[in-house]
């Protein structure tokens, strides 16, 4: 559209600048250096000749200077364009940031913003070109991977949404909403967070001013999660080994249900506890005498501590006795954000009860014998779909399966009913080796 444009232009007014080209060596032809959509809008004019000013001896660099200097200082230029030939520039190995914009007259960072408008998607891209957004609320957007400016796109900046349109909006708005939607508050989180802080994806390192926590937020929820299961398994862990009479739980509200599905394809229990659990003792912090403004009080504050860690260390003992003797079950606690320990006291009248335990044990054992028998059905299914029987005849294995597979298929009452009518004691003595076919195929 924009070559007819400048076609219509140019058969009007015809071409008011020069295009560059240069000698093409041991040819008659020549190499277009700038100027070829003034070219091609010429040919779809019906144009036979055109302004060119002939550069005899260009090398390869100099030409590349004349196309970009051409490119970037086009009036019409848009900003996708820019953005293009500012990467193309850098990417070809002849620039580097510094030199490219002293070429341009531009600041570095004018460079790296423009050209971080080509990681767009291509709908977010074409808005920017029909100015129904600022290359500022672009600026903003091109900051985050593309599942979220995909969604910003669907969501806020489509043709046809009405409700929470973000066209109009400035991008200092648009920056702060997508901070408030699409990323995640990096203090809610213990994990070590020493590389989240140089972190791309981190917003303390994409916006000029940080609002909120110090940590920044996160814009990429997969290596967020990812990073928080594998702090919290490795927690959960390291609790299983201090206590290990404690079981695993998790209660309804608040849970990580990643942690959970990952400790129970690991092998592990993890009960459902309710909410009379209590917290078990925690040590006390120890004070530091930096905090406190006279020696008096840093005293206090110790004997203090002292006599709260002689508590916390015998009601830890108290509470861990119970525990061996069924008296309290202790669990270490999958949360949410964090990993804890808590117990639950045993009423007296289930005290010692050992039948109920083993019932118990033996009910987990069948259900456990149930998995791998599903698992190995699941596993059987699998071999014989990818298995290449197209061209090979069954083997002993694949027949057994085959028969398997058949026999779990049919009901019981037919299976009883052919056992009882279809055949007479007679022929399964005559021909033994049919059994299994009339069986499975007859009724």
């Amino acid at each position: 559209q924009s070559l007819t444009e400048l076609a219509d232009s140019i058969s009007r007014q015809g071409i008011l600048h020069a295009i560059g080209v240069r000698p093409i060596a041991g040819t008659d032809r020549y190499e277009i250096v700038y100027g070829e959509r003034r070219y091609r809008a010429s040919l779809i004019a019906g144009k036979e000749d055109i302004k060119a000013t002939v550069y005899t001896d260009l090398s390869d660099d100099e030409a590349e200077q004349k196309a970009i200097a051409e490119n970037l200082h086009r009036q019409d230029i848009t900003p996708m364009e820019e953005a293009e030939t500012l990467k193309a520039a850098i990417a070809s190995g002849r620039y580097d940031y510094a030199t490219l914009a002293t070429q341009i007259g531009k600041s570095e960072n004018y460079i790296r913003t423009r050209i971080k408008l080509t990681t767009l998607i291509p709908e977010i891209a074409r808005l920017i070109d029909t100015e129904e957004i600022t290359v500022a609320v672009a600026t903003e957007i091109s900051r985050y991977g593309k599942d979220v400016q995909t969604d910003v796109y669907n969501s806020h900046l489509k043709d046809g949404v009405v409700h929470n349109n973000w066209r109009t909006m400035n991008a200092s708005n648009v920056a702060r909403l997508i901070e408030r939607n699409y990323t995640t508050d990096l203090s809610r989180y213990k994990f070590d967070k020493s590389a989240c802080a140089s972190c791309p994806h981190n917003t303390r390192n994409l916006l000029l001013f940080c609002e909120g926590s110090c940590d920044g937020n996160c814009a990429n929820t997969a290596c967020l999660r990812e990073k928080q299961t594998t702090y919290l398994l490795d927690k959960a862990f390291y609790g299983s080994e201090l206590f290990p009479m404690a079981k695993f739980g998790q209660t309804e509200y608040d849970s990580n249900d990643m942690v959970v599905e990952r400790l129970v394809n690991f092998g592990y229990d993890v009960e459902k506890i309710g909410n009379n659990s209590i917290p078990f003792p925690m040590w006390p912090m120890q004070p530091e005498q930096d905090c406190f403004s006279s020696d008096v009080e840093y005293s206090i504050a110790v004997e203090e501590y002292e006599q709260n860690k002689e508590k916390c260390k015998n009601d830890r003992a108290t509470i861990e006795n119970m525990a061996r003797e069924g008296k309290a079950s202790l669990y270490v606690c999958i949360g949410r954000y964090d990993i804890t320990l808590c117990y639950i006291p045993t009423a007296e009248g289930n005290l010692g009860d050992v039948d109920s335990e083993i019932a118990n044990l033996e009910a987990k054992d069948k259900r456990n014998k149930e998995i791998a028998v599903e698992r190995t059905i699941e596993d059987t299914k699998k071999i014989i779909l990818e298995a290449d029987i197209t061209e090979t005849k069954f083997s002993q294995d694949e027949d057994k399966m085959i028969y398997f597979f058949l026999l779990s298929s049919l009901r019981k009452d037919v299976i009883r009913k052919t056992k009882c009518s279809a055949f007479s004691k007679r022929n399964v003595q005559k021909d033994k080796t049919k059994r299994p076919l009339r069986l499975l195929f007859g009724s």
